[in-house]
């Protein structure tokens, strides 16, 4: 249970304004696309399964980063997808995330400040894994159908987080 709710505690009152901030920023991109309740799972799923590889290396992290940067890299995805969000998350955009989170590497590395990176790469990867899922890419043409099958195979990869949730706390 641990797992679950770590994605809603923060480090300070600095941590949570910022990942408050960039909640509203990047939710304003995706609920327009996204049903609801998908999203709000979408979220869950991504905040925990960003979790689990910072548990198997005993850091304890805190907060919704993660799931925001599985927020991201839905948007990396979706930006082909919809032209609103490409307009908003432009190149640039990409690029400047991409560099953010490289600059969180260094910095922790360095040992200014102690970063999740596993669990922001994590979440990105998870976030381009959804996209690519339930949207494909732009490229690949897919069929409804194909697209619906992608997605039922990501869902029920969802069943691997059970035994990866025992390894990590075990």
């Amino acid at each position: 249970m641990r797992i679950l709710v770590s994605g809603f505690h923060h480090g300070g009152i600095f941590h949570l304004f910022c990942n408050g901030l960039s909640l509203l920023w990047l939710g304003k991109l995706l609920e327009p696309v996204m049903k609801k309740w998908a999203y709000f799972l979408f979220i869950i799923s991504a905040s925990y399964v960003s979790f689990l590889p910072e548990i198997l290396v005993e850091h304890n992290p805190v907060g919704l980063s993660g799931a925001l940067c599985g927020m991201i890299g839905l948007i990396f995805i979706l930006r082909k997808h919809y032209i609103s969000i490409e307009n908003l998350f432009d190149d640039n955009m990409v690029r400047s995330t991409i560099y953010f989170l490289l600059g969180c590497v260094i910095a922790t590395q360095l040992e200014i400040i102690r970063i999740a990176n596993i669990a922001h790469f994590t979440g990105l990867g998870y976030g381009i894994l959804f996209g690519i899922a339930f949207w494909g890419l732009p490229k690949w043409n897919l069929q409804r159908k194909q697209i619906q099958l992608c997605g039922f195979i990501f869902l029920l990869a969802h069943l691997l987080i059970i035994p990866a949730t025992y390894y990590c706390i075990h």
